[in-house]
């Protein structure tokens, strides 16, 4: 029933999204390199694409980014306007794709992520691509992908465990309304069936299951954090719970909720799916300019 219900959805959601992005015009004077494997398997969930200014001549400070989803749904293609957006502040991005929990189950979508970060760290110069300034940012699912990479690349035993290595470093971090508390989502009645398709049908015995809940290995060495969320994002509990304990553990970051009357409705990921608004085009730079300060 839940599989059935979370279909439908989604469904929905494509319908949404094509139209969305359909009726949107990418960003100017961004060179595109589309469709790159990271992985050469010929899986189309293992690519990536890369964007940068038109007339770069040498290496920048890299975005890595992370679609949402619900870590079932969507594609690089959802972020693409967003991530050409991000390129215009002087970055090279990185959109990826990964393996979603329908096709096989968490943590197959992280030991993706870590294959492309290696695939920028061996040929991100030849994209100019800085590795050595290098942030991560995610929206919704992503964004939690994202904090559980860099808690993962803090933490050899969980590189150990899951059979992954990074020798490089993540300068930041950006938490797009990020749905970072999986311990909380997978407490309420409604999710119980969702989290099989997230951890698999025996899920309780996923050995990875404990990764996918980053609150358990959130520590002080985190790397600065920049989050966004607004009254009217359904998923802004986990911003607004995650800032105190960012403070109680002195890691540098920066907050921007929303609140209050403006001009387009801020909801769910909106500076990701609507780029061209001026909240977010506001948003995003705040971002650019929070990553820069720590490249």
């Amino acid at each position: 029933m839940v599989k059935r219900l979370v279909g439908l959805f989604w469904k929905v959601i494509t319908r949404l999204d094509k139209k969305r992005i359909g009726g949107q015009t990418p960003p100017s004077g961004v060179h595109c390199e589309v469709d790159i494997p990271y992985i050469d398997d010929g899986n189309p969930m293992h690519t990536l694409d890369v964007y940068y200014k038109e007339g770069t001549s040498k290496p920048q400070p890299v975005i890595f980014d992370i679609h949402g989803g619900g870590w079932v749904y969507g594609n690089k293609e959802l972020n693409k306007y967003f991530c050409m957006q991000l390129a215009t502040h002087g970055f090279t991005v990185v959109n990826i794709n990964y393996r979603l929990t329908t096709e096989e189950v968490f943590p197959a979508c992280l030991l993706d992520i870590f294959a492309a970060l290696n695939w920028v760290l061996k040929n991100g110069k030849e994209h100019f691509a800085d590795a050595d300034k290098l942030c991560i940012a995610g929206d919704s699912a992503g964004g939690h992908l994202a904090f559980t990479t860099a808690n993962v690349i803090q933490n050899p035993a969980l590189q150990e465990e899951l059979g992954v290595s990074f020798d490089g470093k993540v300068s930041a971090l950006g938490l797009i309304c990020g749905a970072l508390d999986l311990e909380r989502y997978i407490k309420l009645r409604a999710f119980r069936g969702y989290q099989e398709l997230v951890f698999g049908q025996d899920f309780m015995n996923n050995p990875a299951r404990h990764i996918g809940i980053p609150y358990n290995y959130l520590t002080k060495d985190l790397p600065p954090v920049y989050l966004v969320s607004s009254d009217k994002d359904f998923a802004r509990a986990s911003t607004l719970d995650i800032k105190p304990r960012l403070e109680k553990l002195g890691v540098p970051h920066l907050c921007r909720y929303i609140t209050g009357k403006t001009k387009h409705k801020l909801i769910h990921v909106f500076n990701v799916i609507h780029p061209e608004w001026e909240e977010s085009i506001e948003v995003n730079k705040e971002m650019c300019d929070f990553f820069k300060k720590y490249v």
